[in-house]
């Protein structure tokens, strides 16, 4: 669809509709605003043709923040096209990026600030500084924690003193083993939206709180969640799990791990799922979720490799599917998919690249390709951690891939030179990063999870590991 100025959206929410407008449309992309309107039924450009734009007063936005975003990814399929209008003095510009999918989110994080945080609660948490330190009792005596600790690690308390917690400004909670009463708990903490619950039981029941986030490790079997917008995610290694949640799971966003994913029961109508996979995903067991519409694949490995991608062809509804570090996708991996109206692959081989464009010329998808390689880079470097670097720029790139490929020769023919080898890698990222400013907060993560995987594979203790990385690195 092409988007003119003046378009107006309805965006779908569990318990009506908001709305957004285009205000601008230009080759970097639309500036959308969205709209202070909530309907229970679905509304026209008439309704709406006055409504102010939406000010976020929810959580840090305390001041109220206009929301007005720059977007340039693909219109989801969910927005529901209601006519065009006056922009009515609305902003048309913005330096603020974001993709569609911020207004669903900003929507249900901003109503249930309204209609679920008490006013009490929402105005200690604006006056509270995070860093004021503040005494609590978790249930072990007395400590002194900042107001805004974030997440609040619970998974070594025995019994917690629930009343305590409500005096941080904490959202986010860690829990292990039973429930010990955290599900009656959270009704009493508006503020908690996320609970990343290591070691579940094999029954759990959070379908009476208000969470918008959950997380579970291996060993949970049925579970039961509430309605409205929620992000569920399953470690690796956790086994297919039986789901009770409205409306067969129309909101819900799922991520899972692992080279065969166990997709839950009970999701029929699941409209987004995110795999991480190792070095070869299957997506057989996507056949049971007919009602997909968002489909993001990340590879954590070489070779990238897709298998049983003919049980896409099930998912009727798919519009959208992302493919990131997918150097084993072949120009004829993907059946033909005749809902998908945006491809997007980010890292795979120059001459696959070739291919797909070729294919998908004239057709209704939109293909955008990114960090498209040469076979010949890629037979030197597919395995190398920093082989993406080379998409943000060339000379650095190579430089990191070297600098890696170095230091796991050394590593595994002198492991116990580790120290001197780390060093000199780190020492080789800091002249990087001097040298080009490529490192950023996604590098140096990768530079983390690169250096740390050398140190485990020369039997570095995780300690000292941790001790070098932080004195060495000067990005």
């Amino acid at each position: 669809m092409d988007l003119i100025s003046g378009d107006f959206f309805a965006v779908p929410l569990p318990d009506g509709f908001g709305a957004l407008q285009v205000t601008a449309v230009d080759p970097d992309g639309v500036v959308v605003c969205l709209l202070d309107w909530h309907s229970a039924g679905l509304f026209t450009a008439a309704d709406v043709a006055d409504a102010p734009v939406l000010r976020l007063t929810h959580h840090a936005h305390a001041g109220g923040r206009d929301s007005v975003i720059r977007v340039n990814d693909a219109l989801p399929g969910e927005l529901i096209p209601v006519g065009n209008g006056p922009i009515a003095g609305r902003p048309t510009e913005t330096n603020v990026h974001a993709g569609w999918s911020y207004f669903p989110i900003q929507l249900v994080a901003q109503r249930r600030w309204d209609s679920v945080v008490p006013p009490a609660v929402r105005e200690a948490y604006r006056k509270t500084p995070n860093i004021w330190d503040v005494h609590v009792d978790l249930g072990a005596g007395p400590v002194l924690l900042p107001a805004g600790t974030n997440p609040l690690d619970l998974t070594e308390a025995a019994e917690v003193r629930w009343a305590g917690i409500g005096k941080l400004k904490t959202t986010r909670l860690i829990w292990s083993g039973p429930d010990r009463g955290l599900a009656v708990a959270l009704a009493d903490l508006p503020l908690i939206e996320d609970v990343d619950w290591r070691e579940p039981p094999a029954e759990v029941d959070l379908a009476g709180t208000t969470l918008t986030g959950v997380t579970f490790g291996p060993g949970l079997r049925t579970l039961r969640l509430p309605g409205g917008r929620l992000r569920c995610e399953f470690a690796e290694g956790a086994e297919p799990v039986e789901i009770a949640v409205p409306d067969d799971g129309r909101w819900v966003s799922l991520r899972l791990s692992g080279a065969k994913p166990g997709v839950p029961a009970g999701l029929r109508s699941l409209p987004e799922l995110i795999l991480q996979a190792p070095g070869t995903l299957s997506v057989a067991a996507l056949r049971a979720l007919p009602g997909l519409t968002r489909l993001t694949v990340r590879w954590s490995a070489a070779p990238g490799v897709l298998t049983e991608a003919s049980a896409l062809a099930a998912c009727t509804r798919l519009r959208e599917l992302h493919l990131i570090d997918a150097y084993g996708l072949t120009a004829d991996t993907l059946p033909d998919l005749p809902g998908l109206r945006h491809l997007e692959i980010d890292g795979l081989p120059r001459s696959v690249a070739n291919a797909l464009k070729a294919r998908y010329r004239g057709t209704p998808v939109r293909l955008v390709v990114r960090g498209a390689k040469s076979d010949t880079w890629l037979r030197a470097n597919l395995d190398n951690p920093f082989r993406d670097w080379a998409d943000d720029d060339e000379r650095a790139g190579v430089a990191a891939c070297k600098a890696y490929a170095t230091a796991s020769r050394a590593v595994d023919r002198a492991p116990a030179d580790a120290e001197q080898i780390l060093k000199t890698l780190v020492t080789a990222l800091n002249r990087i990063e001097d040298r080009y400013g490529i490192i950023d907060t996604l590098r140096r993560e990768e530079a983390a999870d690169a250096f740390f995987a050398l140190a485990a594979r020369a039997g570095v203790p995780d300690a000292d590991a941790d001790e070098w990385f932080d004195a060495w690195r000067d990005f």
